[in-house]
């Protein structure tokens, strides 16, 4: 609790007005302290990596969809999700963001947002020329022009630009005897760190999801261009883990969470950016307790808790 509340707090809570909605909701004390990964690491360098999105359709011997792998890898982070119902419409998150499945007649559909690559994947079925068709377009309003191929079993076309600094690649392999027949689809780009996400500094217990982190940086807004509103950011905690990291010049087990906003913007780009930031995390929620009277019983005021 910060000493400066010890003779403000309850004068300001007396004179509330109890029939109005408050402000005070909740009153957490933030019980670990710590830094973003990397913010003390001696090296100066980029925050911009490379990620990847990574579709897999599994064919059977009948060259019909029996699985669906999706993946989308950060540096050296990596989120998965195996999908196996291939009959239902479903939206799932997927590390920073979100993809949206919906098996539409002949053909599969993945519809990603949030801090994906805002794309849209059609995968159809084969069709009598042996061929599967595959379709690459961006959302609404992106104007960014369709991606389309007739795959056959070994064709693998060149990579493509899609959007700037965006390439994208199909191939569809052939069954052996380890694999099925499958068709792979990649985007890739180098970018920033997706601003949801907060590695910090070492493995810290209790952070789960729901919880309040407070992430404060003084420059931001002033030093470091950007909106000075991420100076102070309040978020909650949707996914907590712990994962192995290795970037700027440092290794080891963190713990890493994924917030409700984003805590940088486009103008964070560079490790130094971070060197002021704190992460207050793991809050234990105090109940207010009765303010003491410690002054004998005086006068003709008398004043009453509730009526």
């Amino acid at each position: 609790m910060d000493d400066r509340l010890r003779d403000t707090l309850y004068p300001a809570w007396r004179q509330a007005d109890l029939s109005a909605p408050q402000a005070l909701q909740e009153l957490h004390a933030m019980r670990v302290v710590a830094t973003p990964f990397g913010a003390t690491a001696p090296a100066e360098d980029s925050l911009r990596t490379l990620q990847t999105l990574r579709v897999q359709v599994d064919y059977d011997e009948q060259v019909k969809p029996g699985r669906t792998l999706l993946s989308f890898t950060s540096a050296k982070d990596t989120w998965e999700h195996n999908l196996t119902d291939l009959t239902e419409e479903v939206t799932i998150d997927l590390g920073p963001g979100r993809f949206t499945f919906n098996p539409s007649g002949t053909r599969l559909s993945f519809t990603f947002t949030r801090q994906l690559p805002e794309r849209k994947l059609e995968v159809h079925q084969e069709n009598a020329e042996k061929k599967i068709k595959v379709q690459l377009e961006g959302l609404t309003g992106s104007g960014l022009d369709p991606v389309e191929h007739n795959l056959a079993v070994g064709d693998a076309p060149p990579g493509q630009a899609h959007g700037k600094g965006f390439v994208a690649w199909f191939r569809r392999t052939a069954a052996d005897e380890n694999d099925p027949q499958r068709v792979v689809f990649t985007l890739q780009t180098y970018a920033l760190n997706p601003p949801t996400i907060l590695a910090l500094d070492g493995v810290y217990e209790g952070i789960g999801p729901g919880s309040w982190v407070v992430v404060t940086r003084p420059r931001k807004g002033q030093e470091i261009g950007g909106d000075e509103k991420l100076s102070t950011v309040t978020a909650r905690v949707t996914t907590a883990r712990t994962v192995a990291k290795q970037a700027f010049g440092i290794s080891g087990k963190v713990t890493e969470l994924t917030l409700d906003r984003p805590w940088l913007d486009e103008y964070d780009t560079l490790l130094s950016h971070l060197r002021d930031a704190t992460v207050h995390a793991r809050g234990d929620r105090l109940e207010l307790a009765e303010e003491p009277v410690p002054e004998p019983v005086a006068g003709n005021v008398i004043e009453l808790a509730e009526l």
